[in-house]
């Protein structure tokens, strides 16, 4: 997917037939050309402005468009309606109420995958053990739930353990540079997956492992379920560890702690690399990205609400990085 980011305050206009976005910093204006042409994805994250004839641009082109909560993920998003409704949603609704349990506990399995592959990629055996040691038993959601709970605790106690100012994950609001990392990069990924579900006409308020929550994208926290970790343990570390992101790129807000606007787009240039790099080896030999893990892992999910195959995780079909 061809993506563009708009960061701050601006507003979006067509001039000569091409989207312009304007900004003003200091007196001056500023004028940034998007490639509306080949533009699959407008991230919007800020008060961004829209002219009435660049929206209907927005809408003729089929370009979704999406307004990101720093800390939340999606706020709103301006979609083709062709892509809002499906009649693979009567699927989605029956699987909730006839698998939900089945699909659920896979769910689970598909985080403990990838919690080993992380822990094997920084070479950290004892808590690979943990996690493998963990069984996905229940015979309800709570019980699903508190299996997925244990996972994370885990994950959690690894990062109380190291060199970086950790001590709980605190999110509302996100206290320490570590939990402001975490925030924005989960924000981030729940909007890239939300927008991966709509293409392939999900309903992402119908969760499996998550309840259905008024407003709440569930789908989307379950599908994120091991993938968070990911940029958490690979890149969120890296980048505070290796001091790319430092003191500098941050803001207190009372007791709470924000990436400013600098560090957004900083954290949101490695993110974007991060997501498609193909550092992933298959068992295959096939070099593949977080970006075409996750595609694999929401198709793998139509197919099995579809009734073509079991719901597998593909984060089983991987081996160490290169």
């Amino acid at each position: 997917m061809n993506v563009f980011y708009v960061f701050g305050k601006g507003k979006i206009l067509v001039k000569e037939k091409c989207i312009v976005l304007e900004k003003y910093e200091n007196n001056r204006k500023f004028s940034t050309k998007i490639p509306i042409e080949n533009l699959d994805i407008l991230f919007c994250n800020g008060l961004i402005g829209f002219s009435p004839l660049s929206l209907h641009k927005i809408f003729r082109k089929k370009v979704m468009t999406v307004f990101i909560d720093d800390y939340k993920g999606v706020k709103g998003i301006i979609v083709p309606i062709e892509r809002i409704f499906s009649t693979f949603h009567v699927l989605q609704y029956k699987a909730y109420i006839y698998r939900r349990l089945e699909i659920a506990k896979m769910i689970v399995e598909s985080l403990k995958a990838s919690t080993i592959f992380s822990f094997n990629v920084l070479q950290e055996e004892e808590y690979k053990n943990k996690v493998e040691s963990v069984e996905i038993v229940g015979e309800s959601i709570q019980e699903i739930m508190g299996v997925e709970s244990k996972i994370w605790r885990i994950i959690y106690s690894y990062l109380k353990s190291g060199e970086i100012d950790f001590e709980e994950r605190a999110y509302n609001p996100p206290i320490g540079k570590m939990n402001a990392l975490i925030s924005y990069g989960n924000a981030m990924l729940y909007s890239h997956i939300t927008l991966k579900l709509l293409k392939h006409k999900f309903n992402t308020m119908i969760g499996f492992l998550h309840e259905l929550s008024e407003g709440r994208n569930s789908l989307t926290l379950d599908i994120s379920e091991s993938f968070k970790l990911i940029f958490i343990l690979l890149l969120d570390l890296k980048l505070l560890k290796d001091r790319i992101i430092n003191e500098s790129h941050f803001e207190d807000r009372g007791n709470s702690t924000y990436l400013n606007m600098v560090g957004k787009i900083v954290y949101t240039n490695y993110f974007e690399r991060f997501l498609r790099t193909k550092f992933i080896k298959t068992k295959e030999g096939r070099k593949v990205s977080i970006d075409w893990m996750i595609e694999s892992e929401i198709k793998n999910l139509k197919r099995a609400i579809e009734g073509k195959e079991k719901f597998s995780s593909v984060w089983w079909k991987v081996c160490l990085p290169y």
